[in-house]
């Protein structure tokens, strides 16, 4: 999955916290369907620990995996981490 098969509606926000926020986007598969999905990422500008702890979120939901109460992630874009640029997906 790269960053390109995912349409991210920066006008779309579904939700935001202290450090993050949540935006509506469209996954396209290889079959070229799409479906919807969050897509969660970091505010502009924001310090380097709120950039921690959205990836420390990355990790855990990885390591949890599928499970029933829990919005599953889909996939994580970390291309451009090294300038503080990370969002990963969800289902929605």
């Amino acid at each position: 999955m790269t960053q390109n098969d995912c349409n991210v509606d920066h006008g779309s926000i579904l939700g935001q916290g202290m450090y993050g926020m949540v935006l509506k986007g469209r996954l396209k598969a290889h079959d070229g369907t799409e479906r919807p999905v969050a897509v969660k990422t970091i505010k502009p500008n924001e310090e380097a620990s709120h950039f921690k702890v959205l990836l420390c979120e990355v990790k855990i939901m990885a390591y949890i995996g599928q499970h029933e109460n829990i919005v599953s992630l889909v996939g994580a874009f970390t291309r451009n981490i090294r300038n503080r640029m990370q969002s990963f997906t969800l289902n929605f």
